[in-house]
């Protein structure tokens, strides 16, 4: 330190905690593929993400630059930057450093469970993972696939009990690349998974704390990847439950990498040393 600051400087040292008790039993991360703030804010579009603030925790995410889908997972996920080679592989991203909280969380005897989106599996391939990946009904299906992952999840609610849960739903940004943000077609997929949401987040247990998310934002014509600017790199985080300050709006934007050590810290999981997020304490 002081070669940076000419002092004084602290001679004591903090010792480090034998164990963090965790705030919630069980996290469930849902993210929604392609949904900008634009569309979360939209009460005509998504009314119960429009006024989350009034049951729960929402926060102002800036994603990845790289805002393409494996990148912007990666670093959610990993709390460590992405890089280009994560943004040229995309869907077929990997995982280089076993040192996250869903590693941990399985490290220490818990259950880590997947469904939706491949790309999942491929960060994490190990068969102590659980997975139960979504079909893959083409590039023009925005709801099968989500369908299918929306019923997995509801039988994790209804007592398949995982400590770490993530459901990824695909179907959103089909949607907005095919027909745009403006179409009524997408408009009303969007409604039915806010209604679905609603449902989904009074539906879980006390226990559980839910977290909601996108990977990344788009443009009104369905448009993202690096250099796409703020509609494509600004979303949001929505939580509730357990560990979880009082329903409000925060103003201070955290980084999409800080989820990762937000599901270390609600969990209770060693913090992975080579993580690049900081935990979002407010």
């Amino acid at each position: 330190p002081g070669i940076l600051f000419s002092g004084p400087h602290s001679q004591s040292a903090t010792a480090f905690p034998d164990d963090l008790d965790p705030l919630t039993e069980h996290v469930l991360l849902v993210v929604l593929d392609g949904v900008p703030r634009s569309v979360f804010d939209d009460a005509d579009v998504m009314p119960f993400t429009a006024s989350f603030d009034q049951i729960g925790v929402k926060v102002p995410v800036q994603t990845s630059e790289l805002t393409l889908t494996g990148a912007c997972i990666k670093e959610m996920a990993t709390g460590r930057n992405a890089v280009p080679m994560d943004a040229i592989r995309n869907w077929e991203v990997s995982n280089e450093v076993r040192n996250d909280p869903f590693y941990y969380a399985e490290y220490q005897g818990g259950s880590v469970a997947f469904t939706g989106f491949y790309v999942w599996k491929n960060l994490y391939p190990e068969d102590f993972f659980f997975h139960d990946t979504s079909p893959d009904f083409g590039f023009e299906d925005i709801s099968l696939a989500d369908d299918y992952a929306m019923n997995v999840v509801n039988g994790w609610v209804g007592g398949d009990h995982h400590q770490l849960m993530v459901a990824h739903l695909g179907g959103t940004d089909h949607a907005a690349h095919i027909h745009g943000l403006e179409s009524e077609l997408y408009k009303k997929r969007l409604r039915d998974l806010d209604s679905e949401l609603a449902d989904l987040f009074g539906s879980v247990p006390d226990d559980w704390t839910v977290l909601l998310t996108s990977d990344h934002g788009l443009t009104n014509y369905g448009g993202h990847a690096l250099g796409t600017g703020a509609a494509a790199e600004e979303v949001y985080l929505f939580a509730k439950g357990p560990g979880i300050a009082s329903p409000g709006e925060l103003d201070s934007v955290i980084e999409q990498r800080d989820i990762s050590v937000l599901l270390s810290s609600l969990l209770g999981l060693p913090l992975p040393t080579s993580s690049d997020a900081v935990i979002p304490l407010d």
